[in-house]
């Protein structure tokens, strides 16, 4: 079955370098990977272990990075490698100060994880979620090299579960640790009899909660909120700010101290322009116009802010609910405010338990958006109740990156 796995492996990167003729995702995940061999041997020390952390690409990377952070703490004589699958997360972080070296993950084939293993000989591997690749599982393995996969969440439709899966079962049993995020994913491995599997609680959570002590608003939003009470919607695809526009329309017959901000998931010049149309009855700036004063909304143009900025909201939007599913909801959560998302979330822990306690809220139409935020916003105990459950929630499940650093520090 590893030959069938690695086959499919080899017609997927034959498409992408197809797909890299007209698409430059593409062609940065083919022209990232060239000459990887000659690359890293110009980097690594002979003189250090190295401890290998690989994501797939930026959200993985945001649960692994407060166990790098905290291990690079703890363990500083470490060379700390780091790779990535995707474009999209090598490209914002291949300059992470943490790591001692960013690179894109070889295709995984035999050859690759082969050479890879003996240009980098690292003493210790974490892969972070869903990072199954089972070239580099078996080699490692083959070497007896301790392999951690941490933060991850096995559902009752996992692949391993399904008949197509159980051939890479006796792979990850031989993996030295599975850290998983709840019990029901626990009881499912238990189920196929493993034995390396522990309850770790997600280390996003730590990750929030740390950038929550170190809040810098920029000055002239400062300026702007004088005064006002100020509502962010966050990473808004245009199906999320179809219905902001309507919500706003509504606000604004009744309040005139209310301030806008729009963080759009996509910064970039087509998504800005539609967003800008949309609003274009409104008094709209762009953050980057710095001369903010009279603006009913900030459309940022940004990256960067959107987590700052929902230290200072009544009450947060968080997009993605009516395309792939919401983006993080622990960003704003953190800061004691109620949350307000789309009805694509089922796939999400955080908002299944946020809804059970009463911090956050699903709309699946303008209506019911309109509606969540008046209630809201007429009832104040019930506001400041949700805020107060959103915050609970995530101080409640801090240390899970505390609980992985303390095995790994144990097993090196």
């Amino acid at each position: 079955m590893l030959g069938i796995y690695t086959s499919i492996i080899k017609v997927y990167f034959l498409g992408i370098k197809v797909f890299s003729l007209f698409n430059l995702k593409a062609k940065l995940f083919i022209e990232g990977r060239k000459n990887w061999e000659k690359e890293f041997g110009k980097i690594f020390p002979v003189n250090k272990k190295i401890i290998w952390f690989h994501c797939a690409s930026l959200g993985e990377f945001e649960q692994g990075r407060p166990v790098m952070e905290l291990f690079k703490i703890e363990n500083p004589e470490y060379f700390l490698l780091l790779t990535f699958f995707s474009p999209s997360g090598f490209e914002v972080r291949k300059n992470y100060s943490t790591a001692d070296a960013v690179f894109y993950l070889p295709i995984d084939n035999k050859f690759n994880a082969k050479k890879f293993l003996d240009i980098v000989s690292p003493s210790i591997v974490v892969f972070v979620k869903y990072e199954f690749w089972f070239g580099y599982i078996s080699e490692i393995n083959n070497r007896n090299i301790p392999l951690i996969f941490i933060s991850c969440i096995f559902r009752d439709n996992h692949f391993l579960f399904k008949w197509y899966g159980k051939w890479s079962v006796k792979y990850l049993k031989k993996c030295k640790m599975i850290f998983v995020q709840n019990e029901n994913s626990f009881h499912n491995l238990k189920k196929l009899n493993f034995a390396n599997v522990e309850i770790a609680k997600d280390t996003r959570f730590d990750r929030v909660f740390e950038n929550s002590k170190n809040i810098e608003i920029p000055t002239q939003i400062i300026d702007w909120a004088k005064n006002k009470d100020i509502f962010v919607f966050g990473s808004t695809w245009k199906e999320d700010e179809d219905l902001i526009k309507k919500l706003i329309e509504n606000l604004r017959k009744t309040h005139t101290n209310f301030g806008f901000i729009i963080v759009p998931h996509e910064v970039n010049d087509g998504h800005i322009y539609f967003t800008k149309n949309l609003f274009s009855d409104f008094k709209l700036k762009l953050f980057s116009d710095n001369n903010l004063a009279d603006a009913e909304i900030i459309v940022v143009d940004k990256i960067g802010l959107l987590s700052i900025l929902y230290s200072m909201c009544k009450i947060a939007y968080v997009g993605g609910g009516f395309g792939s599913g919401i983006h993080n909801l622990l960003e704003p959560a953190v800061f004691g405010i109620p949350l307000v998302f789309g009805e694509n979330n089922s796939k999400f822990e955080e908002a299944k338990n946020l809804k059970t306690i009463k911090a956050g809220f699903e709309i699946n139409d303008s209506e019911s958006l309109i509606s969540i935020y008046t209630y809201l916003l007429n009832n104040y105990t019930e506001l400041k109740k949700s805020g107060e459950n959103a915050k609970k929630y995530v101080l409640e499940n801090t240390g899970g990156s505390k609980q992985i650093v303390n095995y790994l520090n144990h097993i090196i």
